[in-house]
């Protein structure tokens, strides 16, 4: 065994040091808190309310997530917090935000699944993508634009599990035009029908 005393902190002759288990022998058990013993204190932070555990008992709604009848809609807002207050989880959601509809939307050409024809490689052209966006403006709306629109969608997904899109439609003169709106999970409940 090689010590460098180059710099007079090492001792020449090292010695060894026994634990001192004969110590710790006689000694009685400490009564202190076990860490198996502590109450874990997530149920407690996503157990509803006595209003919003009213509400459910009296409407057929269905809440957001419940395996026993005492969480449910809670959860909701423990996930949306999350989302908010961790910084690791925040920044993947909005990284996965960023890369998948970070930009502006652009006109591809659609695939065949089955069947590979080589035309789906060719990128659309500019007149093809301007009659596209045309034809999609005059029936489709966006609420808030098509970007922001899924990048809403999007985050709802990737916290809540759950998106939610409100589609209307309207008949003017003949003319039928279709509106989509995004949804907070926080403004959105099931119904709660029969089984079957």
């Amino acid at each position: 065994m090689s010590l460098n005393n180059s710099n007079g902190c090492c001792d020449e002759s090292p010695t060894q040091v026994k634990p001192p288990f004969d110590e710790f022998r006689g000694r009685r058990k400490s009564k202190g808190l076990k860490l198996f013993e502590l109450e874990n204190p997530i149920p407690g932070e996503i157990t509803d309310t006595r209003d919003i555990q009213k509400v459910f008992n009296e409407f057929r709604l269905v809440p957001f997530a419940t395996r026993d009848k005492r969480t449910g809609h809670a959860l909701l807002y423990w996930y949306l917090m999350l989302a908010q207050l961790s910084p690791m989880n925040a920044a993947c959601i909005e990284k996965t935000k960023k890369y998948v509809v970070g930009s502006r939307a652009f006109i591809q050409r659609s695939e065949d699944p089955e069947f590979d024809t080589g035309e789906e490689r060719q990128p659309a052209t500019t007149a093809e993508s301007v009659r596209y966006k045309e034809a999609l403006d005059e029936f489709v709306t966006f609420e808030g634009g098509v970007v922001k629109f899924h990048q809403n969608l999007m985050w709802s997904y990737d916290v809540t599990g759950n998106a939610y899109v409100e589609v209307s439609y309207s008949v003017v003169n003949g003319q039928t035009r279709f509106n989509l709106k995004y949804r907070k999970a926080t403004e959105v409940l099931y119904v709660l029908t029969k089984p079957g």
